[in-house]
């Protein structure tokens, strides 16, 4: 887990720039015991059983929230409070979910007010009821790769960049997205609700999702926008315990593609298998994940068709998309909220 922190590298430059050329932000120790401390420790609590698979808009994902505003809050990071919460409709249900906000304030008086967004999605599957040899039992998605890694690593990045806060031009935001298994609810809410009014100032976002199984690669999907990928490009073997692999094809759907569709520059950073691809079938990904004799329940396979539905519209619609420094975009795709 540790090699994932080419993102500290990578958000830094593009916070800091353009004083590339003159100063070089002290990441050393990247792989030091305290910080694999810092990172098993949080991911250990967000796994945790007594959180329940931080289903959106559930106690667990409040918790989740509670526990990386403290975190950011620790990590001499500013948390803004107000405009976070938010309601989603479905039925005679209202779903209550939240984001959470914090602000490392650049330098600069002119770029500060331009902003770098790190963000992670909070919340996970949380529970169903299975059928196994005839008797019901209760399954845990606990999602310690999806995502407390991804926001272990937010917390820790935060910690890292206030150290060179006095090297940083730009401002970085960094929020946990709630409720981004509905829809990517949270991030539509930040983008169009909470920093609506600021949006146009944000000049990239760094979506961390799923970097918990180093063993499989470390890709960077830029939705191919030249100016990223020659970031990305030139940080290589400069700060980096490891190289990312720049892909042309999404790996799965995040909170990236909302800010895709207001042409604000972004990429996703995972460690996926990139397996189960649009190529592969439902059915094929059921059989693989789910163990002979168990029994899925209804409602848990509505909700692998949607989510499967939304990752093969959006990976074969935007293997090449460019966003909005390369001056052409593809027709907006906006999520839907329920």
């Amino acid at each position: 887990m540790m090699k994932r922190f080419f993102l500290c590298a990578a958000v830094a430059f593009l916070a800091t720039a353009p004083s590339w050329g003159q100063f070089r932000t002290p990441l050393e120790d990247l792989d030091d015991s305290e910080t694999v401390r810092a990172l098993k420790e949080h991911v250990a609590y967000l796994s945790a059983a007594q959180l329940e698979g931080r289903k959106a808009g559930s106690e667990g994902e409040r918790m989740a929230a509670e526990y990386l505003e403290e975190q950011l809050r620790a990590c001499g990071v500013d948390v803004l409070g107000a405009g976070n919460t938010f309601g989603i409709a479905g039925g005679k249900d209202t779903l209550t979910s939240r984001n959470v906000m914090g602000l490392l304030q650049g330098w600069d008086k002119q770029q500060s007010q331009h902003y770098i967004v790190v963000g992670a999605r909070m919340d996970n599957l949380g529970t169903d009821t299975l059928t196994v040899n005839g008797e019901k039992q209760v399954r845990l998605y606990a999602g310690a790769n999806g995502n407390a890694s991804g926001m272990a690593l937010l917390v820790e990045l935060a910690r890292k960049l206030s150290y060179s806060r006095s090297l940083i031009r730009r401002s970085i935001l960094f929020v946990g997205f709630g409720s981004s298994c509905e829809s990517f609810a949270g991030s539509w809410y930040f983008l169009n609700r909470a920093f609506a009014a600021d949006a146009a100032q944000i000049d990239a976002m760094v979506n961390l999702d799923m970097l918990g199984t180093a063993e499989n690669g470390f890709w960077a999907y830029t939705a191919s926008n030249g100016d990223l990928n020659t970031i990305l490009q030139s940080l290589q073997g400069e700060l980096l315990p490891v190289q990312a692999q720049l892909t042309t094809q999404q790996p799965y759907p995040g909170d990236h593609i909302v800010f895709y569709d207001k042409e604000i520059p972004e990429t996703m950073s995972c460690s996926t298998t990139r397996k189960f691809l649009p190529s592969c079938s439902l059915r094929a990904v059921i059989r693989s994940m789910v163990p002979d004799g168990i029994r899925m329940p209804s409602s848990t396979l509505r909700a692998w068709k949607k989510s499967w539905s939304i990752f093969t519209a959006t990976s074969s619609a935007w293997p090449m998309a460019p966003a909005r420094f390369s001056g052409t975009r593809l027709p907006p795709r906006r999520p839907s909220l329920p």
